[in-house]
């Protein structure tokens, strides 16, 4: 059985639709990141896990409870750090946290060693006397990090935890995050792709409300990003002229000659997508192989090239992945 899962989540805005049957699971222990351009649905996906906002249709289910009729449970298990922290700018660090430790519940006997715990995961030790509204953007990040922990639920839901921050609080977050798993779930979301790649373990990756792909964060680029393009190495000669036949290949969209060595010639291919959804189950190595064979090529390998998160995502999203190739 699964820990949570997504059943077909549908939510409107008007006539806009923000969801589009979203289906996918989350294993207990992961982090699972939510990636996704600005406005793909994460923040509303969030929201209505966190039972703040109503699904138009679809279910959520955490082992053996539905949101739509356990919503209570729901809130309590889940610690929520929107985008925007929720935190009382007049309040003191530790009376914040006091007073949402008594908001959710925490039995009277434990909310000082629940707070304490908290304090000691965010290092808040010197800012515990302290007033919200005069700490640093990253510390107030701390402050939102910490009420999610001191009614101690199993799941850790942060929305967009690190925009805004220095690298040296970014990388504080990154680090806490990663400490995170050891003892609760975590789903976080983020459109910066470079932070989901060293943070999370397995993500579902949304684009104007669809799911594109949900999984282990290596699969997506070994898989998705390695069935599109293929490096080549051929035998013969005339190499210039054999990149104009290899393009004639049923399976290839696009090649382009790399470089002639040891009468070897190299080719980068760019497959088409069309043969390679149809082949989906196989592997398209073997059909590509089949075909340049029977075409009269000699291939000596067939490779697929490293590729980085940020680029399958850009090819799936169908971005112009040249906008932002030399800033990643």
């Amino acid at each position: 059985m699964s820990y949570i899962r997504f059943d077909k989540i549908v939510k409107y805005y008007g006539d806009k639709l923000a969801l589009d049957e979203l289906s996918f699971e989350v294993g207990r222990g992961q982090v699972h990141g939510l990636l996704g351009l600005n406005g793909a649905g994460k923040t509303t996906l969030m929201s209505i896990f966190a039972a703040c906002l109503a699904p138009d249709n679809g279910e959520i289910f955490w082992e053996d409870r539905k949101l739509s009729s356990d919503r209570i449970f729901f809130k309590k298990n889940i610690g929520f750090l929107p985008e925007t922290p929720p935190l009382y700018p007049d309040m003191k660090v530790y009376d914040y946290l006091h007073f949402v430790a008594e908001l959710n519940g925490v039995p009277r006997g434990e909310i000082k060693a629940n707070i304490g715990n908290a304090i000691d995961k965010l290092q808040l030790h010197k800012q515990a006397s302290r007033l919200i509204g005069n700490l640093s953007k990253g510390l107030k990040q701390r402050v939102g990090v910490a009420q999610t922990l001191v009614y101690n639920p199993p799941l850790i839901m942060l929305d967009e935890p690190t925009v805004g921050l220095d690298p040296s609080s970014i990388l504080d977050m990154r680090n806490l995050i990663k400490d995170l798993k050891k003892d609760h779930t975590v789903i976080f979301s983020s459109h910066l792709l470079h932070e989901v790649s060293l943070v999370c373990t397995h993500l579902s990756l949304i684009h104007e409300g669809k799911l594109l792909f949900t999984g282990e964060q290596e699969k997506m680029t070994a898989t998705l990003g390695h069935q599109k393009h293929m490096e080549l190495l051929i035998q013969g000669d005339d190499f210039p002229a054999q990149e104009v036949l290899l393009r004639d290949i049923s399976c290839v969209a696009e090649c382009q000659f790399l470089g002639e060595e040891n009468q070897l010639g190299r080719f980068y291919l760019t497959l088409d997508d069309r043969k390679v959804n149809e082949n989906e189950e196989a592997d398209v190595r073997y059909i590509l192989l089949k075909d340049l064979i029977d075409n009269g090529f000699k291939p000596v390998s067939l490779y697929s090239p490293k590729e980085s998160l940020e680029k399958v995502f850009f090819q799936l999203t169908d971005a112009d992945w040249s906008n932002h190739e030399e800033n990643i």
